[in-house]
């Protein structure tokens, strides 16, 4: 299985944990890293986003969504959106054919071979936050995606912020994980939802960010002994059922899982906001690069 990693004028250090626990994990895998900048790294591939262009890709710069705003000062916001553009243009000129992504802070412990059923073969597989936001904690897109038709729904609703002043969301333009939401509502068959609960018919569940929230906090609020409080956003599904006690997170012996009814529930990632991967690396891992 390909994996997709996108890397936009930044190149971190703790990548090779990521690239690491992607090669320990699963031995079918083919890594990509696409930048702007040349990056090179042993057992994987570089994709030249210089050379990744379209007509998509240009008219979304060109509309600056963020200029004046208070995001203005963070590329993140314009990279995490631009992203949605790149993944549509490398899957359908550059390889046509099903691969993995998600973002650079992020585990795997099951090869693509055990959790390949839970997906839908013809569009956007995502997990999602809430019912307004997706977040590329883990995503596949198939072959034949739907990820072209949703950078046309992200320009037609930015051309209609930047119409409205964004005055239905108070003002402030969308970021890439609102877009997805907002372009789901629209049009519900573009974007299927990965399990991230243990309420499905899914024996294996997935981490969009609050699972690994909880375990570690984020990497400005790390988890601190002494602290009681976990570092999570309670008004996203997983951390409603968190505060509830309904559910529990927890890692042990290499492996993150969800416990519901006295069930164990195993997670095929991590979202590991705090970036101290060393407290979660699977038992497979070893070094590659």
């Amino acid at each position: 299985m390909k994996y997709l990693l996108i890397l936009i004028d930044y190149n971190p250090g703790y990548i090779k944990y990521v690239i690491n626990s992607i090669l320990s994990v699963d031995k079918d895998s083919e890594i990509f890293l696409a930048s702007n900048k040349k990056i090179s790294y042993q057992n994987t591939n570089f994709i030249n986003l210089e050379e990744v262009q379209s007509d998509d890709i240009n008219e979304f710069k060109l509309m600056n969504i963020y200029k004046n705003t208070v995001f203005e000062s963070n590329p993140l916001w314009i990279n995490s959106a631009l992203r949605v553009f790149y993944l549509n243009q490398i899957s359908k000129k550059l390889w046509n054919e099903d691969f993995v992504h998600f973002d650079n802070d992020v585990l795997i412990y099951k090869p693509f071979s055990e959790v390949k059923k839970v997906f839908n073969y013809e569009n956007l597989n995502i997990t999602p936050a809430n019912s307004k936001k997706y977040v590329f904690g883990y995503s596949f897109m198939p072959k034949n995606n739907t990820l072209d038709v949703i950078c046309k729904n992200i320009i037609e609703l930015s051309n209609y912020g930047i119409k409205n002043n964004w005055e239905f969301n108070n003002g402030k333009p969308y970021n890439e994980m609102d877009f997805l939401g907002a372009v789901s509502k629209k049009r519900d068959s573009l974007i299927s939802s990965i399990p991230t609960l243990p309420y499905s018919n899914s024996d294996i569940i997935f981490d969009p960010s609050s699972y690994g929230q909880y375990l570690d906090g984020t990497h400005m609020h790390p988890k601190k002994y002494l602290r009681k409080k976990n570092i999570y956003n309670v008004n996203e599904y997983i951390g409603i059922e968190l505060t509830s006690k309904r559910i529990r997170a927890r890692f042990k012996d290499g492996r993150p899982f969800v416990v519901w009814e006295k069930e164990k529930f195993n997670l095929a990632n991590l979202h590991v906001h705090s970036k101290r991967f060393e407290k979660f690396l699977p038992t497979s891992y070893k070094d590659y690069v």
